[in-house]
């Protein structure tokens, strides 16, 4: 007979009604052996949760619960208190740059996007740390100089120059700085294995994927490129979390990049000057033992004397 209908006939229809549970003691529900072996166990391994507990439980052939298991290891946990961490104080100088007006810092960096028939799509954006804005994209097939010079041009030439450009070390950035110097842009490269310095790694790692979810599913080129240029389209009027704002109703609410940034630009800049200084370009090699070095895909060998030797190399 179940126990309800032995409540039914008991109590009646009160008797069907929810009473609260009696807590039953721990070591009513599991036997001392038990518990000594998840004790032993915790002394072996401190740092233990009671999901790794109740696997090891298992794989000795008891069957408990998480609501046994968690009762246990709480009660170890209890007698053994861990050594408290000690505090970690945030370096300033890791922190990433912050900017206070628009283009005074761009972030930039190239990743990759998806791959068709074996081969790698990139995508290249340049973020505004100010108003996080893209203020240039492009979609490549190649992670060389002559992509992000491409998107460079066009950034500046429509926003003018900021202050300052983060990126990491890749090379194709080393062979940037040239170009930046020649226009009075500071070169700012994070610290190796910090690539939270980066906003465009970091900070900006929502909207990556995003931009992921938009191009998922393409097979051809046109049509990864078409998505690319909309997502940039669509980003700039989505409310983000760095500009949120409270309005008399006390409702919180988020600007979109493109309200913040406006109509703002930076530092105005010739425009023969910015095609003399994206053509003529400075790059960094180093030469190989065999006297070989590689620019933009093409191979060229130096003379003997200069073998293993880093070199400039004007385009």
């Amino acid at each position: 007979m179940s126990s309800r209908r032995q409540r039914f006939q008991a109590f009646g229809w009160l008797g069907l009604s929810t009473r609260t549970r009696e807590a039953t003691p721990i070591t009513t529900r599991v036997s001392v052996q038990v518990v000594m072996e998840v004790l032993q166990l915790l002394d072996n391994n401190p740092l233990l949760g009671h999901y790794r507990v109740k696997m090891a439980l298992d794989a000795m052939g008891y069957r408990y619960g998480h609501t046994t298991v968690w009762p246990i290891v709480a009660l170890y946990k209890h007698a053994h208190p861990s050594a408290p961490r000690e505090r970690h104080l945030p370096n300033p100088a890791e922190r990433p740059k912050q900017a206070t007006a628009p283009h005074q810092v761009w972030f930039i960096d190239v990743r990759y996007l998806i791959q068709i028939e074996g081969q790698w799509r990139y995508s290249i954006l340049i973020f505004d740390g100010y108003s996080r804005a893209i203020v240039g994209a492009g979609g490549a097939e190649r992670q060389n100089c002559s992509q992000v010079v491409h998107v460079f041009h066009r950034a500046i030439a429509q926003w003018g120059a900021p202050e300052e450009v983060v990126s990491d070390h890749a090379q194709v950035f080393v062979a940037l700085s040239p170009c930046l110097d020649q226009l009075d842009i500071r070169w700012s490269p994070i610290e190796r294995g910090h690539p939270w310095q980066n906003l465009a790694e970091g900070g900006f790692a929502i909207q990556r994927r995003m931009l992921d979810a938009s191009v998922v599913g393409c097979t051809a080129r046109e049509d990864v490129y078409r998505q690319h240029a909309q997502f940039v389209h669509d980003y700039q009027f989505w409310g983000h979390w760095a500009h949120k704002r409270t309005d008399a109703q006390g409702r919180t609410y988020s600007l979109s990049p493109e309200v913040i940034l406006g109509q703002t630009t930076g530092r105005a800049v010739d425009p023969s000057r910015l095609r003399r200084v994206f053509r003529l370009r400075q790059l960094t090699r180093q030469i190989r033992a065999y006297g070989q070095i590689r620019l933009h895909n093409f191979g060229l060998y130096i003379d003997r004397a200069l073998w293993t030797q880093t070199v400039e190399v004007l385009i």
